[in-house]
């Protein structure tokens, strides 16, 4: 089974880094997976790290909207990390730049949680 994601934990912030390009309904099955379960993890702050991420489908977006409102809820809070020129302009024309909070780097995104 092919890994899209791997996850680690920086100063008790949980960073799921995506591992491929590709959006196939398989990977966005296995984010949806992932998220899931991780939201209802005692630690409730999370970046996604989009470096590898080239393109983002629609359905994507609404698994991460999803995974944002539901820590929002529950107390944590989502930054998102390194997006590729294509995601950034998703993310602007959608107007999710304003609802997410974006980082150029991952070490801004996780030094945001200060």
């Amino acid at each position: 089974m092919k890994k899209y994601f791997k996850t680690a934990i920086i100063k008790d912030i949980t960073v799921i880094t995506f591992l491929s390009s590709e959006t196939a309904m398989e990977e966005i099955e296995a984010l949806k997976t992932l998220l899931y379960r991780l939201a209802s993890d005692p630690n409730k702050n999370f970046v996604i790290n989009m470096c590898m991420c080239s393109f983002i489908p629609s359905l994507m977006l609404g698994v991460l909207a999803s995974f944002n409102a539901k820590v929002g809820v529950l107390g944590g809070r989502v930054a998102f990390a390194c997006l590729t020129e294509h995601s950034k302009t998703v993310f602007r024309l959608t107007k999710l730049d304003k609802i997410f909070n974006v980082y150029s780097t991952e070490k801004e995104a996780v030094e945001s949680f200060k």
